[in-house]
């Protein structure tokens, strides 16, 4: 689904002059004989890299969901998984410490394109903000020269409802989702994502010829987040079904990085690759992401490769997300102005401030959950972060982060507590930057890729609506540490986990499939029966968690599921009809009622339900599919 932006398109001599202008402002040449300037860490490098150029630029970008830097094997991972990011990794630079700024995919993400950290962006969660139009960012800036700029993201949480989309003329996106099967329509796999981008590229010039206009493309590839379920070949190959999601991404870069190089584009591309965050696999009891700043998830991969990039370097500077628009205007030419809010420093000038302090933050814990905001600060090979008590962590001695030195180092904590108290000015007001509750439908679907699942009191609440207090204030104090909770989601995540294998041994496909049917063979049966048993362990554990926390949507939704796979469809629709009841503007939820009123031969009731599924979601085929037939 491609959504087309409100870039201003004019002919394409236009295009070129709004290119051009600005090198010749700053004394650079547009095109020329291809002299791209010393490599990183040269002397001069920070005004030389763009200088010139034989052909209009291209700027590639790759963000990688929820991948950690040692998923990588230019990190240290296996180097059977990622042999083509490996390769960008020989033949450019690596950024051996780069953090990103928020272990939360939107945040993360408008850091990268703005040049702020998420204090200064105001975009602090995942569903509850968007992008307000004061934040600047890259592709508005290049835009205005004369790019072409196209977006081509893979999950529902970067949805162009939450403003990412500002500057791009083509903003592709997952389609709408397909009620009754929750896994899908909220993301897409990488092989999509790089046929869209080869579309739209091949539109831009002349058929087997590249671009010749200046372009920036980016490719989002949301296959390594939760749940891990690998395509074959790379199922079969990886033990670590995350891994092998990897995998998959990493051969379908090579993919589109092999269709550049065909297109005559090589010479003039600038790859940039970052995660927006990793994952933790139980380090400090978390699940995946979002509730700690430990290194597992503020770790991230960060690699730049093309003209004027010195080759097999392996940079040890502290880099963040947030560089990645500066590096991309100067690696261009471009001034660095164009971002006029963003302080973050090109990773290409060879004088950028090594000593700086890299600010840190989640605000899930206190959207989604009600407990204390998570914020610290990476300074001089430390991390802070703060709590009662506060810790830190020696980095290089203890990548782990296991020995806490803050008793041993008072007075480096008091400075790092003092400096974190300097909250950067914000660039967007908070009326326009504001907290963005989700509609009914939007938090579900945001839900069903982990995010903004219910807390112990049932629902996203009231709190979702307020400015979460600052680290070291009363009522910041005052709240719950993720510490002490992070407990109960690991075995809401265990449940979910478990519940989604056991429908996909047992066939089952959406609630409209109906039960899944008996199996044919012997081979079939083991699935079944495996299945099955998986299934009804996390109907206990989900039974357990509704009784702790009594009204969770989420739960009753997931009860629900478990409950109408294993055939028990009058208990599956009580379990439907609380979750509509908590929310009420959900199409999902009524869809799920109403096919099981259906099932239960109450027809009436299940049409009234589908068709107030459909004016809630126009688009949702499934529920167009049941009225037709």
């Amino acid at each position: 689904m491609w959504r087309v932006g409100n870039v201003l398109r004019s002919s394409s001599s236009t295009r070129v002059t709004r290119w051009a202008a600005p090198l010749a402002i700053s004394g650079l040449v547009a095109w020329g004989s291809l002299a791209c300037g010393p490599a990183v860490g040269d002397e001069g490098a920070g005004e030389t890299v763009g200088a010139a150029r034989a052909a209009p630029p291209v700027v590639w970008l790759i963000t990688l969901d929820t991948t950690r830097a040692d998923a990588l094997g230019c990190y240290g991972g296996d180097p059977d998984v990622t042999p083509h990011l490996d390769a960008l990794a020989a033949g450019g630079t690596l950024f051996e410490r780069a953090w990103t700024t928020a272990p939360i995919t939107l945040p993360a993400h408008t850091s990268m394109l703005s040049g702020l950290v998420p204090a200064r962006h105001g975009v602090r969660d995942n569903g509850l903000f968007r992008v307000a139009d004061e934040v600047r960012l890259l592709p508005e800036a290049l835009a205005e020269q004369g790019w072409r700029t196209g977006a081509f993201v893979s999950a529902f949480v970067l949805d162009a409802r939450y403003g990412l989309d500002q500057g791009f003329e083509v903003y592709g996106m997952p389609s709408v989702r397909l009620l009754g099967q929750p896994s899908i329509g909220n993301q897409r796999g990488a092989d999509e994502v790089v046929d869209e981008a080869l579309h739209w590229l091949d539109g831009l010039g002349p058929a087997g010829a590249g671009p010749d206009e200046p372009v920036f493309l980016w490719t989002h590839f949301f296959d390594p987040h939760a749940n891990h379920a690998p395509p074959e070949p790379w199922a079969s190959r990886f033990a670590d079904p995350y891994l092998g999601e990897v995998a998959f991404v990493d051969d379908q870069i090579g993919r589109l990085r092999a269709a550049l190089s065909e297109r005559g584009l090589e010479g003039r591309l600038l790859t940039l690759v970052v995660a927006d965050h990793g994952e933790a696999f139980g380090e400090h009891g978390e699940p995946t992401h979002g509730a700690f700043l430990y290194e597992g998830v503020m770790r991230v991969p960060l690699l730049l490769h093309g003209p004027g990039v010195a080759a097999g370097v392996r940079d040890a500077r502290p880099a963040q997300v947030t560089d990645v628009a500066p590096t991309v205007l100067h690696w261009a030419g471009l001034p660095a102005d164009l971002l006029p809010d963003s302080p973050a420093p090109s990773l290409l000038a060879h004088d950028f401030d090594a000593d700086r302090a890299l600010r840190l933050e989640s605000l899930l814990p206190f959207h989604t959950h009600g407990w204390r905001p998570q914020h610290g600060l990476v300074w001089r090979g430390f991390k802070y972060l703060a709590g009662t008590p506060d810790t830190l962590y020696d980095l290089a001695a203890d990548p782990a982060e296991v020995h806490d030195l803050a008793a041993a180092l008072p007075d480096r904590v008091a400075a790092l507590r003092r400096r974190l108290a300097e909250a950067p000015e914000r660039v967007a007001s908070r009326d326009a930057a504001r907290l963005q509750r989700p509609s009914e439908e939007e938090a579900l679907r945001l839900a069903a890729l982990g995010y903004l699942a219910g807390d112990e009191t049932g629902l996203v609440s009231a709190r979702s609506a307020s400015s979460a207090p600052p680290p070291g204030s009363p009522a910041w104090a005052a709240l719950a540490d993720p510490h002490d909770r992070v407990g109960g989601l690991v075995a809401r995540d265990a449940a979910r986990f478990a519940a989604w294998k056991g429908r996909r041994l047992m066939g089952f496909d959406g609630l409209l499939a109906g039960p899944p049917q008996q199996p044919t063979d012997e081979e079939q049966a083991r699935r079944f029966d495996a299945g099955r048993q998986l299934l009804h362990g996390a109907r206990e554990r989900l039974v357990e968690l509704d009784a702790a926390s009594p009204g969770d949507p989420e739960l009753s939704q997931l009860l629900g599921l478990a409950l109408a796979t294993l055939g028990e469809d009058a208990a599956a629709a009580e379990r439907f009809a609380l979750e509509l009841a908590l929310r009420p503007g959900s199409a999902e939820a009524r869809f799920n009622f109403a096919v099981m009123l259906d099932r239960l031969g109450r027809g009436d009731e299940a049409e009234l339900q589908m068709r107030e599924a459909l004016r809630l979601e126009p688009r949702a085929l499934a529920a167009t599919r049941w009225m037709a037939g």
